[in-house]
């Protein structure tokens, strides 16, 4: 019986090491960045400033820091705050919900823009349907 060939495992085992890197360059500083800061008046802080904002979505005023990287920059940068906030699995919910439907906003309207279409029209869209799944499901997910 022959060998089985090795070179598709080696690939694959290269591109998914590849894909771990680029997704432990943003996942662990934005983890070891708020938790570090969790000890600091910082979270706490912005917490009080945002909770008004989030409490109808039953999430803590600290989620807010997660939407908003993960609208500018990316879902990799809210996972990663999401996971040193230490939010209940409904609350991660709707944040993820919402980050379905906003996420990367920069970059995607950057895409938009180059495609001749109305960017800020759908930009604006993105925006409030993502609020609006918010509100629909945080009284089903965050009891």
């Amino acid at each position: 019986m022959p060998l089985p060939d090795l070179s598709l495992l080696k690939t694959a085992f290269t591109k998914a090491l590849q894909t771990s890197w680029v997704l432990i360059r943003v996942l662990l500083p934005a983890y070891i960045v708020v938790d570090l800061l969790k000890n600091t008046p910082v979270i706490p802080a912005l917490g009080r400033a945002f909770g008004p904002m989030m409490a109808p979505l039953g999430l803590p005023g600290e989620a807010a820091m997660a939407l908003v990287l993960g609208c500018l920059v990316n879902l990799y940068a809210a996972v990663g705050i999401l996971a040193a906030l230490g939010l209940n699995s409904g609350q991660v919910a709707v944040c993820g919900l919402m980050l379905g439907l906003s996420h990367t906003l920069i970059i995607e309207g950057t895409v938009l823009r180059s495609t001749g279409t109305r960017y800020l029209v759908l930009t604006f869209y993105r925006l409030a349907i993502a609020t609006a799944v918010g509100f629909a499901a945080a009284p089903f997910f965050t009891l």
